[in-house]
């Protein structure tokens, strides 16, 4: 089982729901088990996962509002869609404090609009 995979059911059956981690984990295999709790405590540490609440038999998480790809998902985009920021924007007027924020940083663009790496968008090792 595959962080993707993790990541695919997390944002089809919790999507603007909160959860547990032990909800979340009645849906692995035994074999996946190991696996999904490792790629879970990843989550939270990315801030792809955000806690919202501790309650008595664990803490209640939410996902984040951010894009959650693994970096074989990112690679796996058509090089038109993805790309690395180059463009200096010197026409905004706080680019110099916001440079730092975008140069350097993968990009995906798909429905919704641009992702950028560490803003919007958080890319997992696999």
């Amino acid at each position: 089982m595959s962080k993707q995979t993790l990541i695919d059911t997390l944002a089809r059956e919790f999507q603007g729901e909160t959860f547990t981690h032990f909800a979340v984990m009645t849906w692995a295999s035994g074999a996946e088990l190991a696996t999904w709790k490792e790629a879970f405590r990843e989550l939270v540490e990315a801030g792809a996962l955000v806690a919202v609440e501790e309650r008595p038999l664990g803490t209640v998480y939410k996902m984040a509002d951010k894009l959650v790809i693994t970096a074989s998902a990112y690679n796996a985009a058509p090089s038109d869609y993805r790309s690395v920021w180059t463009t200096e924007r010197f026409d905004l007027a706080n680019w110099s404090e916001v440079r730092d924020q975008y140069m350097g940083k993968r990009t995906l663009m798909d429905r919704s609009g641009l992702h950028i790496e560490g803003l919007t968008m958080v890319i997992l090792d696999d």
